[in-house]
């Protein structure tokens, strides 16, 4: 099985992403200089690679070509050295909707398992001692709720 990640922008402001930026601000994280937001999705594929990257970046469910950006791995993702993403997943999200609108009524062939999250890239200013537990901080305190979604950290 091959793995596929698949991040989803917006083209134009991103709204969450800015009031979320500056309630972190207003909460004191002032070394935080920018946050973007994406939807990410991880396919587990049999098959051609390629002939299903080409698919899926076409089933408007997940991209909307008039208002959504999307590209193929986290290393496409601009990002610098003092940028930590969060990547934040509901507990227990099977995708099942989703997956059976994708394998049965948009017939993608060979997709067999999926993920969904949503990917907060944060930077943070250049004299950020330690952007790690800034992140960690961050995500604790607005970008997920430990009732009922987990959260992972990526450098």
């Amino acid at each position: 099985m091959k793995n596929v990640e698949l991040f989803v922008g917006l083209k134009v402001a991103d709204n969450t992403a800015l009031t979320a930026f500056h309630a972190l601000q207003r909460l004191g994280f002032m070394n935080l200089v920018s946050l973007r937001r994406f939807h990410y999705y991880s396919f587990f594929i049999g098959g051609d690679e390629q002939a299903f990257k080409k698919d899926i970046v076409k089933v408007d469910v997940l991209v909307n070509s008039n208002k959504n950006t999307s590209t193929f791995g986290l290393a496409k993702v601009p990002q610098s050295g003092n940028t930590r993403s969060v990547l934040v997943q509901e507990s227990g999200d099977s995708c099942s909707g989703i997956l059976k609108t994708l394998q049965g009524g948009l017939g993608i062939k060979g997709l067999q398992k999926m993920e969904r999250g949503i990917l907060w890239v944060l930077g943070f200013s250049d004299g950020t001692k330690d952007p790690d537990k800034d992140a960690g901080a961050i995500a604790k305190c607005l970008l997920y709720s430990p009732h009922y979604q987990r959260a992972v950290i990526q450098n």
